[in-house]
């Protein structure tokens, strides 16, 4: 789709959303993509800028966070 979209608009660049959850904006409730050819000098209102805070968190924060994403993982591929 990213190619098709490409040859056919020509963009400088595409962003691919999903969203997840009603506090995410999602408004119809089941999986799907917006593909949104993107240019220089689009002037439409859009933009997403990305706060990583990563200069916040310090190397052991990151590992307890990625633990707490990891468990309920590890845990699902056990049950199933």
């Amino acid at each position: 789709m990213q190619n098709a979209i490409k040859k056919a608009f020509n963009p400088d660049g595409l962003n691919i959303i999903q969203n997840n959850g009603e506090f995410a904006d999602q408004s119809v409730f089941h999986l799907h993509f917006h593909l949104l050819p993107r240019y220089e000098n689009d002037v439409d209102g859009f933009g997403y800028k990305w706060t990583t805070h990563e200069d916040s968190i310090d190397d052991q924060q990151k590992a307890k966070i990625a633990k707490e994403i990891a468990a309920p993982i590890q845990l699902n591929m056990l049950t199933t």
